[in-house]
């Protein structure tokens, strides 16, 4: 199946506006940005050190989903909630997630420009991002072969530490729909790659599953609802959050 009936919003939209870990615990990660250390934020210099995150990404960035019979941006898309946590949670401003998802978009799609986007090697070059993460995989599953999305992979990963920026690899949200029997394996793949290449993975596809009737947090058998979106952005902040710190102290320095 293309892109297109997959990605119904590419039309739609114009027309819109498994690991343990506390994010399954949404009070909990809001609370961990305490009130001393944003009172202490100012005098800081490793807390006043602006980071930005680049967050490339197809629709499930994006935010897209299924809403009394159209397609919509969610309200609160994962890229929105990880700033807004990862500010609370290391009680500093300074923090900012650009959300750069673009529908139907697959990492190869990314790397060479697509839709009347430049390339991802000429973007980074004129934005101030520090850190780049990305989540592809729903469209490559049915678009290229693995060894392709592997390469793919590789080669993103290679296009932003060209750029001086931290990579950071992300899996997609489980769809429900059956024609998506490659999945699990391209996800294999980006922890495989991950791995091989020593990046951060955010993890997200084994966790999903392992929730309640996760297939009713599925607007349309693929788009996550807003509260999947949300548990998706902590799980963003969650595993950011250290390598967040990190670059800040190393910016200040």
């Amino acid at each position: 199946m293309n892109r297109e009936l997959v990605f119904l919003a590419v039309v739609a939209l114009s027309g819109c506006g498994g690991s343990s870990d506390p994010v399954s615990n949404p009070a909990t990660s809001a609370q961990a940005g305490s009130a001393s250390a944003a009172s202490s934020a100012a005098s800081d210099p490793v807390a006043s050190t602006p980071v930005t995150i680049d967050a490339e990404g197809d629709s499930t960035m994006k935010g897209a989903l299924w809403m009394n019979g159209a397609y919509v941006y969610a309200n609160m898309p994962a890229p929105a909630v990880a700033q807004e946590q990862l500010i609370r949670k290391l009680g500093v401003e300074g923090i900012t997630v650009e959300n750069n998802g673009v529908v139907g978009e697959t990492i190869g799609d990314d790397i060479s420009g697509w839709a009347g986007i430049a390339p991802l090697a000429t973007r980074l070059a004129t934005d101030q991002s520090q850190i780049v993460m990305e989540n592809y995989g729903l469209n490559d599953s049915i678009e290229v072969d693995l060894q392709t999305y592997h390469d793919n992979l590789v080669a993103w990963i290679a296009v932003v530490k060209q750029a001086g920026k931290i990579p950071v690899l992300e899996e997609p949200n489980p769809p429900s729909l059956t024609y998506y029997t490659q999945l699990p394996s391209f996800v294999a793949m980006v922890d495989q790659v991950g791995y091989e290449e020593q990046v951060l993975v955010i993890q997200q596809y084994n966790y999903i599953l392992s929730l309640t009737n996760w297939q009713s947090m599925l607007t349309d058998g693929i788009h996550p609802d807003q509260a999947l979106y949300t548990i998706k952005g902590q799980r963003e902040a969650w595993s950011l959050q250290p390598l967040v710190a990190k670059t800040m102290v190393a910016s200040a320095s």
